[in-house]
C-alpha cells in the first residue's frame, strides 16, 4: 500500500539545504572575500584604517588615509585593490581624511568651481578661480584631473582634506 507523498521531508531538506548554502556563502564571503581585501587595504603605505559594511546589495569600503602626496594615483591603487577583491560586485569607496572645520571652509569657497568643472570640463577655470581662493586660506594645496574623477586635496596645519567628484559630462542636444 502507498503512503503518498510526504510534504514535511521536502520542505524539512529544503530549509536544511537553503541553511548550508547560506552559511557556506557568509564563510566564503568572510574569509574569501572580506579578510583578504581588508589585509590588503590595511597593508598599504597610504591607509591608517579601513572597515566594510553592507548598504543593501552595495559594499560600502570604508578608507582613512593618512597624509598622501598624490591622492589620484592613492585612490587609483586602492581601488584596484577593492576592484580586484569584489570584481562586479557592487561597491562604493567612501575616503575618510582628518579634516578640520577650516579646511571645510576653504574647500566650500571653490566647490562650485569643481561641480562646473566635473560638468563642463572647464578645469582650466577651475584651477585658475580655486587657486587664489585656497592660498588666501592659507592652504597648500593639490587639484588633479583624469577621465574620471576631480581630486582634491587642501592641507594646513598638520590637517588634510581630501574630496575626489565625478566627472559628470552634460549631455547636449534638443531637450537636454
Amino acid at each position: 500500500m502507498s503512503r503518498g507523498f510526504r510534504w514535511i521531508y521536502v520542505a524539512a531538506l529544503a530549509v536544511i539545504t537553503l541553511t548550508v548554502l547560506s552559511v557556506s556563502y557568509s564563510s566564503y564571503e568572510k574569509v574569501g572575500v572580506r579578510r583578504p581585501l581588508m589585509g590588503e587595504l590595511s597593508a598599504h603605505s597610504d591607509v591608517a584604517g579601513a572597515s566594510l559594511e553592507r548598504e543593501g546589495p552595495v559594499t560600502v569600503v570604508h578608507i582613512e588615509l593618512k597624509k598622501v602626496p598624490d591622492l589620484a594615483k592613492t585612490y587609483k591603487d586602492l581601488e584596484r585593490v577593492v576592484s580586484k577583491h569584489l570584481g562586479t560586485a557592487p561597491y562604493r569607496i567612501e575616503i575618510e581624511d582628518a579634516g578640520t572645520p577650516a579646511l571645510e571652509d576653504a574647500y566650500h569657497s571653490i566647490h562650485f568651481y569643481v561641480e562646473e568643472a566635473s560638468m563642463r570640463g572647464t578645469f582650466g577655470e577651475m584651477i585658475r578661480e580655486s587657486s587664489p581662493k585656497l592660498e588666501e586660506a592659507g592652504c597648500e594645496y593639490k587639484i588633479s584631473v583624469d577621465g574620471e574623477h576631480i581630486y582634491v586635496q587642501i592641507a594646513r596645519e598638520g590637517a588634510y582634506l581630501y574630496r575626489i567628484v565625478d566627472q559628470r559630462p552634460q549631455r547636449g542636444g534638443a531637450g537636454a
